[in-house]
């Protein structure tokens, strides 16, 4: 076997290790779904939140108003909750402690002990119970047909134990409840986040097989040959293991975000294999195929690695993990195209290349854009530029915006439930207000006590909020039973303190500390969408000015934590793009040896991203966790096509000494693979479409949409700038070969460094001509200027039919620049031995000026100089000859 051949083994040897590895790091403290919320909220913000247990709310409903058999039956349910949730606090409609008047006392009585207790039952009647200011929205609906079951879960579970206790608890609940007759319902965090996890399991069962199939058609479709398929699907294999072993290895989870390294990592593979692929048929050996498209793949892989690395500035864990990771995967699959498939190539053998439909109306297509672009390139680029200043305007309407309940499928059963259990019970879902004071007792201060109760009416007008409940209801309510002043606070802080300490209810502590120096209130909203809990938060905020001064009011709970990250994403997503833009526009700067000609050559790619800004902005829709990395995605992508077409342009123009043939012919070489590289990415985004998460649809669609629109700007845009850029890469510059310090032994080159010198001599034409070639002749029109690179020239005139020498002339000699400027040849040169010549005329020199300009003026000045020292040596020769 040859060497390079037992690369393949050894590459498959290396494929079964990673999957093993990957299989192990799914266990345990390995790789694993984290659906939790904690993974999209910046760390500051969860940190500044603080820990909260977890919570399920259980819903036990009635077709009417409760009576005393169906609290029987909630209260034996209740019971069989409190036994199976051993740690877990149980506090239902009927444990809760209500403060009641029973005509000589104020006392503290469950509806548990109303069922068991006959003298209870004859002292205060049962509705008085369900209807207490104190239990409704809270533990009972409005209607009374329906009761809560609050179960706080111990704080020293994980996620994933904490998932394992509620989904048992709702199930003990559920059978419980199936012979009674009620209706149940339950939600809260672990519920959700269980629903989120099998969502993303369903999601990579079924969108794995379907992206693989996608690929596996468009191989087929274009390369007809199993060969080569098995070729690329291994290598897409390998590159996804690669990428999901370093989310392993960087400590990272499988949430809603890092889910998308898969599809990404699969359809920027194929995008490299196609090219692959399609140089191999073009070149003797795979080897060859690789090395002609090293340049463009390895600046692509750059670039889009860079393009994700820039998204690991943002605060959120899930989106750094995603980007680390996704970043490495890329690198891991550029390498795999440019070593591992050649060998697997080699090994597996080559396949015919049969002309079809499909590459004919390519061909087709190549030459009828060819001579669009030619003809209208100068509006192409203006449309181009319009299109961005579109795409800004449109991203100035952005709004950001996430909502993971809403997120799940509509028929979902734990989004339904959520619905049925936040409509009963406001208190289900909501976010907290805390008001703190280094004072002791300061919660018990009649001026926070009447602002707070001020801010409750103000919030109840809040059309998002459905009620709150704090301090102030549980002394309003006690003062009441005491004093009967109905609806009165009490005015000093002894009495509110006496009142609380005589017949507070058991939970009062939930709302203030035991030094009364803070208040707690808990406000209900079932509003979950990011955008409308903002604009929530800044009218409270706003309103929070009219407490109190001295006190530390703060927003805190789930909800807000979520949306200030979110909304962190405009700011955030604002700094990943300019920073990937930064980072790709420094590479192609580097590449191409200009900034200019970056700036031209990453036009292409900043249409299609304007674009993406201006078609979600000008529709209104939301930019979420998901769909906020599109753009840097995107660009990322996209830049791949363009360079692939631009190299090739490069090489094809330096070949055929004619930009619009060489347009022509690059768009025919390129039109292949950059095609059905778009089909395959495209395709391989719109397997989200199956998704059960909106979002992952939307991020789908967005990024499908967005390629399609960077292949037609490969299609138009680019060869518009390849025509008018006059793109020349680093690659380039390194190859040419000006013998040693030419701008020491070539004057025309003088004060040039040797990167400057190469530059004028890409912008030229570096060629051979043969010896014994005339290569100018007397009396000509002058279109060029020579200068020797190497080799050894005769100067010489025509006297009479007698050639007559005038000089002998070797490197570093400018040839024809006096017939240049003079319009007509003043004398002959013919090739005395082999040379290398470097040739230019106005327009290379109009080139120049416009792209480097520094040197530009170096080569004028050098001109000017060879011209000024002949015209003096001249001028001696006369003076001596006159003087013989």
């Amino acid at each position: 076997m040859p060497a390079g051949q037992g690369l393949l083994p050894a590459a498959f040897g290396a494929l079964v290790a990673l999957a093993v590895a990957i299989w192990l790091g799914m266990g345990p403290g390995g790789l694993h779904f984290d659906p939790s919320t904690d993974a999209l909220i910046a760390p500051e913000d969860l940190q500044a939140d603080g820990p909260a247990a977890e919570e399920l709310m259980m819903l036990l409903s009635a077709d009417s108003g409760l009576h005393r058999e169906q609290l029987t039956a909630i209260d034996q349910i209740t019971r069989q909750i409190e036994a199976a949730g051993q740690q877990a606090q149980v506090r239902a409609l009927t444990t809760v402690q209500i403060p009641v008047d029973l005509a000589d006392s104020v006392e503290l009585v469950s509806i548990r002990d109303w069922l068991t207790s006959p003298p209870i039952q004859a002292r205060i009647a049962l509705d008085a119970l369900l209807t207490h200011p104190l239990v409704v929205g809270r533990l009972v609906s409005e209607n009374q047909q329906s009761a809560g079951v609050l179960v706080t879960l111990a704080s020293e579970l994980s996620p994933s134990e904490a998932r394992d206790e509620a989904a048992r608890l709702v199930d003990t609940a559920r059978r419980a409840t199936e012979a009674t007759g009620l209706g149940f319902a339950a939600t809260g965090t672990p519920l959700i986040a269980a629903a989120v996890t099998d969502g993303l399991r369903l999601q990579l069962q079924q969108s794995l097989p379907l992206l693989a199939l996608a690929f596996v058609a468009v191989l087929l479709l274009a390369f007809r040959c199993i060969r080569l398929v098995l070729v690329a699907v291994g290598s897409v294999a390998l590159a996804v293991i690669a990428g999901l072993a370093a989310l392993a290895a960087i400590g990272g989870t499988l949430n809603l975000v890092t889910t998308l390294i898969v599809p990404l990592i699969a359809t920027l593979t194929v995008a490299y294999q196609m090219h692959l692929l399609s140089a191999a048929e073009a070149h003797a050996s795979p080897q060859q195929a690789a090395r002609a498209i090293a340049l463009p793949l390895l600046v692509t892989a750059l670039t889009t690695a860079l393009g994700l690395l820039a998204l690991a500035v943002h605060p959120t864990p899930a989106i750094r993990s995603f980007a680390l990771a996704s970043a490495m995967g890329v690198l891991a699959s550029a390498l795999i195209t440019r070593y591992w498939s050649p060998q697997a190539l080699s090994a597996l053998g080559a396949c015919p290349r049969s002309q079809g439909l499909l590459d004919q109306w390519l061909e087709a297509l190549a030459k009828t854009t060819a001579g669009w672009s030619a003809r209208h390139g100068r509006w192409i680029l203006r449309i181009a530029v319009l299109s961005v200043i579109f795409g800004a305007a449109g991203a100035l309407q952005l709004r950001t915006e996430a909502n993971l309940v809403d997120d799940l499928p509509a028929d979902n059963p734990v989004r339904q439930e959520f619905a049925t259990v936040t409509q009963a019970l406001w208190s289900t879902h909501g976010f907290s207000l805390q008001v703190r004071s280094a004072t002791p007792g300061a919660a018990l201060q009649p001026d926070l006590l009447q602002a707070l109760d001020a801010l409750q009416q103000w919030l109840a007008t809040q059309p998002e909020i459905d009620g709150s409940y704090g301090l102030t209801n549980i002394l309003r309510e006690l003062n009441g039973l005491f004093s009967g002043q109905t609806n009165a606070l009490p005015d000093n802080p002894i009495l509110a303190k006496q009142l609380l300490i005589a017949a507070a209810p058991d939970d009062v502590y939930d709302y203030t500390n035991l030094k009364f120096s803070t208040s707690r209130l808990h406000i209900g909203t079932a509003v979950q969408n990011t955008r409308q809990i903002t604009a929530l938060v800044e009218r409270i905020e706003r309103r929070l000015a009219a407490l109190p001064a001295g006190l530390d009011a703060q927003l805190t709970g789930t909800p807000i934590t979520f949306s200030r990250t979110v909304n962190k994403l405009t700011g955030g997503q604002a700094v990943s793009f300019l920073a990937a833009f930064a980072a790709i526009f420094v590479i192609l700067a580097v590449v191409f040896a200009s900034a200019r000609a970056a700036a031209f050559a990453i036009l292409p790619n900043i249409v299609p991203v304007a674009l993406f800004f201006g078609l979600i902005g000008w529709m209104g829709l939301p930019l979420g966790p998901t769909t906020a990395l599109v753009a840097c995605i995107v660009l990322g992508i996209a830049v791949d096509d363009t360079l692939h077409y631009l190299v090739r342009f490069n090489e094809r123009a330096r070949e055929m000494a004619d930009a619009r043939d060489a347009t022509q012919q690059t768009l025919r070489d390129v039109i292949r693979p950059i095609t059905l590289t778009t089909v395959a990415t495209c395709l391989g985004f719109l397997t989200l479409s199956i998704s059960p998460f909106e979002s992952q649809v939307l991020f789908g669609w967005l990024a499908a949409a967005t390629l399609a629109i960077a292949w037609l700007c490969d299609l138009t845009v680019a060869p518009a700038v390849g025509l008018r850029a006059d793109l020349v890469t680093l690659w380039d510059v390194l190859r040419v070969d000006l013998g040693k310090a030419p701008q020491d032994s070539i004057p025309l080159l003088d004060g040039m460094s040797p990167r400057q010198a190469r530059l004028f001599a890409l912008l030229s034409n570096l060629r051979t001509i043969p010896a014994g070639t005339q290569f100018i002749r007397e009396g000509d029109l002058a279109h060029d200027i020579y200068v020797i690179v190497e080799g050894r020239a005769r100067v010489w005139v025509d006297r009479q039919g007698e050639a007559v020498t005038i000089n002998t002339v070797a490197r570093g000699t400018t040839l024809g620049e006096t017939g240049y400027f003079a319009s007509r040849r003043t004398a002959s040169v013919t090739a005395e031995t082999n040379l290398r010549v470097l040739d230019f005329d106005t327009d290379d020199l109009e080139r120049l000026r416009q792209r480097h300009p520094r040197v530009a003026a170096l080569v004028y000045r050098n001109l000017n100089s060879i011209q000024a020292e002949r015209l003096a040596r001249a001028t001696r020769q006369i003076a001596d000859h006159h003087c013989d």
